[in-house]
């Protein structure tokens, strides 16, 4: 059984058994991952939540007639930290890095913060890697083990790594 948390996207969803919940908001994200987690075996944390959101929303468009002078921000809750800090045994916690700098400390930062068992980390600054293109450019980090790097390749095959991993940490070991 899938569950599928999904901000908006052009991608369409897929059809089938699939159980799949549309969330606007950070927050929204986290109403419908964390009364779900503790229920699957494996979650695969691959979207891209702003770290931070306006502090007040407008009621209604404004108008550039009406001018603005900044908008202030503050920080999205982290519920990927609340994800480890609630992983029950035999799950298995993945997470992303999009960096633009110091990836491999900052991505050895997010694996112990957050409690993951493998962490997919990519600096978007790299050609052909990121957003907005069909391939990328990833490095894999394991709690205990040497970085594992990928060549450039389509996302597709990225993510058939990805899954292989998955299947790797999950197998019992002989």
């Amino acid at each position: 059984r899938v569950t599928l948390v999904t901000g908006p996207t052009a991608i369409p969803l897929p059809h089938g058994l699939i159980e799949t919940v549309r969330a606007e908001t950070a927050f929204e994200m986290q109403e419908a991952v964390l009364p779900r987690a503790r229920a699957q075996d494996v979650i695969v944390q691959s979207a891209a939540i702003a770290d931070f959101r306006p502090a007040q929303v407008a009621p209604h468009k404004i108008k550039k007639s009406q001018g603005i002078r900044a908008i202030e921000l503050v920080p999205t809750q982290d519920f990927s930290i609340t994800l480890g800090e609630q992983k029950p045994a035999g799950q298995t916690l993945v997470g992303f890095a999009a960096e633009t700098e110091k990836m491999e400390e900052h991505a050895l930062a997010k694996l112990r913060a957050k409690n993951l068992d493998l962490l997919v980390a990519n600096d978007i600054t790299r050609p052909g890697a990121g957003f907005e293109v069909d391939t990328n450019v990833v490095t894999f980090y394991l709690p205990g083990s040497l970085p594992e790097s990928l060549p450039l390749q389509s996302k597709r095959a990225v993510a058939d790594a990805i899954w292989d991993r998955i299947v790797a940490f999950r197998t019992p070991k002989l």
